[in-house]
């Protein structure tokens, strides 16, 4: 929703009319409105109502809003200001000498947003309104001014000409260097609103000469929000499929005029602004936006009537209470609007100061007080044994109650007794346990050691007598672990030390019989834990070693009779020897096809205990280097991709008559860059894909000329096209919109190869 304040300026406009009859007071006129800055109306608490009596232990909260469910109801700011004037937009070429300014600007001023509220997209600014008449479309430039300068273009249809006016005052608009892209002027005959196609041959600044007098002014919406509903041909006012034939004010003769904003029905018939509202992002929502007009051409006037610019309403900064003082007392802060008032502890009468913080800093002060009663309440919790009794006033009680008794104080604040009685039993529990042979049996400190019946007297945390009785059993646990290990899934062994690479992979199977579940400990850090699903399993499984080390592997199982045992295989049972880490880089690292060689560079760790293999493609092979560094160069006609692969070996002794090799491998791709570039004299622009585009050959393929620049010139020596450090396909020139014929083209590129010219023709042929 959006609020509309309407600026009411009677006093000023009679004022300044009563002045235009004397020579040249159109420009007074326009000084005067212009002095006058329509802003957001000032804000007041509309009502307030705050319960004046309160129990203490009852919350009391206090709120401020816009809306009547607010304790404190504060008016609600606008997001919407008008500027209602009348005034005449004479022709800027005729005028502008005694104004000094071609431009047209009305301002209206908002300071009801955040401070630092600014511009963040396009549907921040929900709409413009201008409501004018002007005869002939194409004379005038529209544009929206925001705080700082930044403007967008509503309408620019002008085409360049000597009639234009450039530079004629100070304001940076007087010059259309100023104005974005000039649009086409296709609705430039169209008129605006219902103007009286007339204007005072003598006195053309004039608005009181009867040949000046004002038509019927049209609303005209322009806005980027979906909300609306757009004219159609893409929402552009300047169209001229947007117009409609009516008559004129005079009913003489009909024309085409652009279509009111709201002339079909509500909401409809918006249109684009020619230059979208991005170019606003940024800009501040407090502070004097202008809506700037300029008639540039010397014939053809018009009159402004009122215009409005309208945020979207969720910007507003909403009221809350920013400090809540109870002479001295605490509140606590619930959120932006909302605050509770914390009780005092007995019956006392409060005043509370209260600050409601509205938009942009303002603030609104008032008082209310509270009475604060107090309530009476009783408490009592007792817990006994079964058996006891329970005793308040007249009443016993012998099972678990909780009862409640509410009684109402003279000042009307509830009061209660709560009465909580909860009875704990005795218990006498009895159990049989089972425990291991070889295993220990301890019941608060004692060890029972053998089967017996354990009779321990207990009490209740809540002091009710209780007993425990334990029968123990023996079980048997007497079974034995057996673990086996294996390099290869073929060769089993019970003690036998494995060793390998890294990561080396060992095969594990545990054949211990009745096992309710079993854990691996590899002593690499990683467990694992088996649920078994039959009493004997004792499938294969294996285990990865990633770093290299000396490691203990250890079982720990449980039998079928909750019986626990561990084994460990051997102290050293899995060696795993380091395995070096290929890898090399090359310098350059970019080969180009004139040079085609580069220094392959080791990076391998451990450097100094490693034999290498390098093997490098050529294209038509391989060539082989055993060399720790090796300087390669490829044949001439070498381009492309080689493929460079270095292997690196590590020997370890195991012992006297043993020893282990460990090797890695890596393979990069070495480019050998084709850097001669190729200008083609000949580009086909017929949409078929092939060619319709004049791309110079292997500049983007080869990357060496990051640093280029592009002139493209037709017969005449005028430039049609110039690019700079082209990176892409779409960089390059498309001829689609110029005729076929010669053109000429200059180009320069930089590398560490030096600098490159090349001028030359392109035809261009379909």
């Amino acid at each position: 929703m959006f609020f509309f304040v309407y600026l009411q300026t009677e006093t000023i406009l009679i004022a300044a009319d009563s002045m235009l009859r004397f020579k040249h007071i159109a420009y007074i006129l326009l000084v005067t409105v212009l002095g006058f800055v329509p802003d957001a109306a000032a804000q007041r608490i509309v009502s307030m109502h705050i319960d004046s009596t309160h129990c203490i232990g009852d919350s009391l909260h206090v709120n401020a809003g816009h809306n009547t469910q607010n304790n404190v109801v504060v008016e609600h700011p606008s997001s919407s200001i008008s500027h209602p004037q009348r005034t005449l937009l004479p022709d800027g070429t005729v005028c502008d000498s005694t104004i000094g300014t071609c431009t047209y600007r009305s301002p209206i001023t908002f300071f009801a947003f955040d401070i630092a509220a600014v511009v963040t997209t396009t549907q921040s600014i929900d709409y413009v309104r201008l409501n004018m008449e002007h005869s002939w479309i194409g004379d005038i430039l529209i544009a929206l001014e925001c705080p700082n300068g930044q403007f967008s273009s509503l309408l620019n249809t002008q085409a360049h000409d000597t009639n234009l006016i450039f530079g004629c005052g100070e304001d940076k608009f007087d010059s259309l260097l100023y104005w974005n892209t000039v649009f086409p002027n296709a609705g430039g005959s169209s008129y605006l609103g219902k103007p009286i196609d007339e204007e005072s041959r003598y006195y053309p600044c004039d608005p009181n000469d009867t040949y000046n007098r004002p038509g019927a002014g049209w609303n005209y919406c322009w806005s980027e929000n979906s909300n609306h509903q757009y004219a159609p041909h893409d929402g552009l006012i300047y169209r001229r499929e947007n117009s409609i034939s009516v008559p004129d004010t005079n009913n003489q003769y009909s024309y085409h005029a652009t279509i009111d904003s709201t002339h079909i029905a509500a909401d409809t018939h918006f249109y684009r602004p020619q230059q979208s509202f991005t170019s606003l992002i940024g800009c501040p929502l407090n502070g004097t936006w202008n809506i700037v007009v300029q008639d540039s051409w010397g014939a053809d006037n018009g009159w402004l009537f009122d215009w409005e610019l309208a945020f979207d309403s969720t910007l507003m900064v909403p009221a809350h209470i920013a400090m809540l003082s109870i002479d001295g007392g605490p509140v606590a802060t619930l959120d932006d609007t909302t605050v509770a008032l914390v009780p005092p502890t007995a019956d006392t009468t409060l005043l509370y100061n209260l600050r409601v913080v509205i938009s942009c800093g303002d603030t609104l002060d008032t008082t209310f007080t509270v009475h604060w009663l107090e309530p009476f309440f009783y408490s009592e919790t007792d817990t006994l044994c079964q058996g006891d009794t329970a005793r308040w006033t007249c009443l016993e009680f012998t099972t678990d109650t909780l009862h409640q008794i509410r009684t109402t104080r003279i000042n009307g604040c509830d009061s209660t007794v709560d009465l909580s009685y909860t009875f704990m039993p005795s218990y006498h529990l009895h159990d049989t346990l089972p425990y291991c042979a070889n295993e220990q049996f301890l019941y608060e400190g004692v060890d029972y050691g053998g089967p017996c019946t354990i009779v321990v007297p207990h009490q209740t945390q809540y002091g009710c007598d209780s007993t425990v009785t334990v029968h123990l059993i023996t079980i048997d646990s007497a079974f034995h672990l057996q673990l086996q290990m294996s390099a290869d899934s073929l060769e089993w062994s019970t003690d036998t030390m494995l060793y390998g690479c890294q990561p080396m992979t060992v095969w594990l199977r545990d054949t211990t019989l009745f096992e309710r579940w079993r854990l691996w400990t590899f002593g690499d850090g990683d467990t694992l834990y088996q649920e078994l699903t039959s009493f004997q399993d004792g499938t294969p499984f294996t285990h990865t070693y990633d770093s290299a080390g000396v490691y203990m592997l250890t079982l720990t199982a449980e039998s079928i009779h909750g019986c626990v045992d561990s084994a460990v295989f051997r102290q050293n049972a899995v060696w795993v020897y380091e395995t070096p880490v290929a890898d090399f880089y090359w310098n350059p690292s970019e080969v180009v096809n004139h040079d085609p060689q580069t220094q392959l560079l080791n990076h391998s760790s451990p450097m100094d205990s490693l034999s290498f293999l390098w093997q490098i493609s050529t294209g038509d092979g391989n060539d082989t280097s055993t060399e720790r560094s090796p300087h390669y160069e490829w044949p001439p006609s070498s381009i492309g991709n080689m493929d460079v692969t270095l292997s690196a070996f590590w020997t370890h002794v195991i012992n006297d008559s043993l020893t282990l090799t460990c090797v890695d491998t890596t393979t990069h791709t070495v480019v050998i860059i084709n850097e001669y570039l190729q200008f083609p004299n000949l580009v086909t622009p017929n949409g078929d894909g092939v060619n319709d585009r004049w791309v110079i050959v292997n500049l983007l393929e080869c990357g060496l000329y990051s640093m280029n620049e592009l002139w493209i010139y037709d017969h005449w020596g005028m430039l049609v096209y110039h690019a700079k450090n082209i990176h892409r396909t779409e960089d390059f020139w498309d001829p689609t919109p110029y005729p076929d014929g010669t053109y000429y083209y200059r180009f320069t590129a930089k590398s560490r190869y030096g600098l490159v010219r090349r001028q030359g023709t392109i035809e261009v042929l379909r």
